[in-house]
């Protein structure tokens, strides 16, 4: 892989004489730049040139080296990974449960703890049992650095006779969102559902969270609004199963 560019005067450097090109000349690029793809460039800004090629002096910001023929790298990053969450993910998705319900609830308290969420979730290097009802999902940035969470459960439709899956949680670190990390997560959820013959994907989100409501609507999802989420927290599941048949 070639670079042709006019010979740069070498007392410039010195005298800060202005820029006199006089000759053509090839400098291989080749070590400089990774074989992961190629551009061809009909003019360069010089000190970017410099940056890839060692060994060649400064030359002023402001020339433009016309007629340049070089092949540089497409820099593209390499995508995020998702995959099924192992034992030692366990402290990341306890600090990202901690986060969601510090940004959704400030006041609520987080009763998970890092040897419950073991006992209960799905690891994929653990062996399971019938506590592990819920599923996680990890995504890391390029660099192999953990940046969000998904996880989800198997639940079941008694008209349509098959399963289906509820989200339990969604959250991306603040410095990855906008970044496609949310969606590609959800769509992973979707390819687990596809492949286990679910009907139906379901979730609930705070009312006053516009901004996430209308990216759940980008996915596809529907507001139900003539259904009414109802709850009964753990003293209410004790009162009634001690409840007296009346």
């Amino acid at each position: 892989m070639v670079c042709r560019l006019p010979t740069i005067d070498k007392s410039y450097s010195k005298s800060r004489t202005p820029f006199t090109p006089h000759r053509s000349f090839h400098t291989s690029v080749t070590q400089a730049i990774p074989p992961q793809g190629l551009c061809n460039c009909a003019a360069l800004q010089a000190p970017f040139i410099l940056n890839l090629i060692p060994g060649l002096i400064s030359i002023p910001q402001n020339v433009i080296i016309i007629s340049a023929h070089l092949s540089l790298v497409k820099m593209s990053a390499s995508p995020p990974t998702i995959r099924p969450a192992r034992l030692e993910d366990v402290p990341n998705i306890l600090a990202f449960i901690k986060a969601a319900a510090a940004e959704q609830a400030p006041d609520a308290v987080v009763e998970a703890t890092e040897a419950s969420l073991s006992s209960m979730l799905h690891l994929s290097d653990t062996e399971t049992t019938a506590r592990c009802l819920a599923f996680p999902l990890l995504i890391t940035s390029p660099d192999n650095t953990p940046a969000g969470l998904a996880v989800y459960l198997y639940t079941f439709s008694t008209w349509m006779a098959s399963p289906g899956v509820c989200l339990e949680e969604l959250y991306v670190l603040p410095e990855y969102r906008r970044m496609g990390y949310a969606r590609l997560l959800i769509r992973a959820m979707a390819r687990e559902a596809y492949k286990a013959g679910c009907s139906k994907m379901e979730w609930v989100c705070l009312e006053g969270n516009e901004r996430a409501l209308r990216f759940y609507e980008s996915l596809g999802a529907k507001r139900m609004d003539d259904w009414v989420v109802l709850k009964v927290g753990r003293d209410g599941i004790m009162g009634l199963a001690e409840a007296e048949e009346q």
